[in-house]
């Protein structure tokens, strides 16, 4: 089976469960292909959704989101959520030797903010 057919069995064993995709344009865009490897999918038809795609070079393929909607009189159980971090004092000197090693002159230079996004996030692309 090749990845044509592996794709379309895959899409139709969705939309035969009643799923349908939020995302429906390219997540992944190179100079030769583009193509929707980022899925969001819903079978519930009582919610109102809007999803769209993050264009941005921070990673190989774009972001997605999806704001979902429930009918007030759905009740939705909350997870809970923990997270952690270790603020180890190791920990704590490394990230500020890394914050005082970054020269955001170039980033505080500029008047126009999508300059300064640019300039931010090339300091964040090399942080680590």
């Amino acid at each position: 089976m090749n990845s044509s057919q592996k794709t379309g069995e895959y899409l139709d064993n969705l939309f035969s469960q009643g799923f349908l995709p939020l995302i429906t344009k390219p997540t992944r865009v190179t100079s030769h292909s583009a193509t929707l490897i980022d899925h969001i999918y819903t079978n519930r038809k009582d919610i109102h959704a809007i999803s769209d795609i993050v264009t941005t070079d921070i990673s190989e393929h774009f972001a997605i989101f999806s704001l979902i909607e429930y009918p007030k009189n759905v009740n939705i159980p909350k997870l809970e959520t923990k997270l952690s971090r270790s603020f180890s004092q190791s920990n704590i000197n490394t990230f500020n030797t890394l914050l005082n090693h970054i020269d955001y002159t170039p980033v505080l230079e500029s008047n126009c903010v999508n300059t300064v996004y640019d300039k931010f996030m090339e300091h964040i692309r090399h942080f680590h």
